[in-house]
């Protein structure tokens, strides 16, 4: 799966936790999560739901504030784990 794809299924997950519906529109690979309304609830809302779509899971040392802190940095991990997920 590429960054685009990921990003392009990812995005309504952001929509849904963050609970707004425009949210593609002012979206970018910088834009910080946190910044756009994502609180701790969210981040765990947004985790099972990538987990469950993307069938991967995040080791607890995978988790830090820096991989919400951009949209970007959160699709390069789903993208990476996506590829180690087939690899194998």
């Amino acid at each position: 799966m590429t960054n685009e794809q990921v990003y392009l299924n990812l995005v309504p997950n952001l929509e849904k936790v963050i609970k707004t519906n425009d949210l593609s529109r002012s979206l970018t690979l910088t834009s910080n999560l946190f910044h756009l309304g994502l609180d701790s609830i969210g981040v765990m809302e947004l985790l099972v739901s990538i987990e469950n779509q993307f069938q991967i899971t995040f080791a607890d040392d995978e988790l830090s504030p820096q991989l919400f802190e951009s949209v970007g940095n959160l699709v390069n991990k789903i993208t990476s784990k996506c590829e180690q997920r087939t690899s194998n």
